[in-house]
């Protein structure tokens, strides 16, 4: 995933010029190894370019600490199911009942005894088990990213469950600077925007499917005026 900034040369308007692209490593260099473990990050800053931007889906414990974790149910990607065996609790989410096992009934300590595993089965699981959940603390912390991508794709259901999205979120946008801030909640977006300046930290409405519409075009509007003050 990356964009691209193009801009035209004001002497030659039939030329274009564009910049180098932002490239964002969505939970890193998933490819290869679990998406956003250890390895894969590390691997990511390695190979890629000086400016790149590491991607984490945030998710929330029970004890309100923030994970990267690339689904809301755990065991789509790691060995939870064979630690806590028959856990499985069933959810709505986003008016859909999922059965799984969801961050927000464990605690940090809980998920120490959890691997990572290649959630895309298509690809090798040769560096399963080899790495733990990470926080975005440790991210942060372990790789001074350049540039980050927080992606917060449930914050509704984590308040029904009472635990907040935009408290986390402020709290650590003070002992670490976010280039990016997304979510396909404009509720939520609303909720952070006076919080950020754009300058710094840009929030980016996510859009699902090719088809998918906005149920409120009066939030939009006020999100995207709100946020360029």
């Amino acid at each position: 995933m990356f964009c691209l900034k193009i801009k035209v040369d004001d002497l030659d308007t039939d030329t274009l010029y564009c910049d180098p692209p932002f490239v964002v490593a969505h939970g890193g260099f998933s490819g290869l190894f679990p998406s956003s473990s250890f390895n894969a990050y590390q691997l990511a800053l390695i190979t890629s370019v000086n400016d790149l931007i590491l991607w984490c889906d945030v998710q929330l414990t029970k004890d309100k600490v923030g994970i990267c974790f690339p689904d809301l149910n755990l065991q789509n990607s790691s060995t939870i199911a064979s630690v806590f065996e028959k856990a499985e609790k069933t959810y709505d989410v986003n008016g859909v009942s999922v059965k799984g096992y969801f961050p927000s009934d464990y605690t940090l300590s809980d998920l120490d005894k959890v691997f990572l595993t290649q959630g895309i089965y298509s690809r090798s699981p040769y560096f399963d088990n080899s790495g733990n959940i990470l926080t975005v603390g440790d991210v942060v912390g372990n790789f001074k990213p350049p540039g980050l991508w927080l992606n917060i794709q449930h914050d509704a259901f984590y308040s029904q469950h009472n635990l907040s999205m935009r408290d986390y979120v402020i709290a650590t946008s003070k002992n670490a600077t976010i280039s990016y801030i997304s979510s396909p909640e404009v509720n939520f977006l609303r909720s952070i925007v006076r919080n950020f300046s754009p300058r710094t930290t840009k929030l980016v409405l996510r859009f699902l499917d090719a088809d998918m519409i906005e149920a409120s075009p009066t939030k939009m509007a006020s999100l995207v005026k709100e946020s360029d003050h």
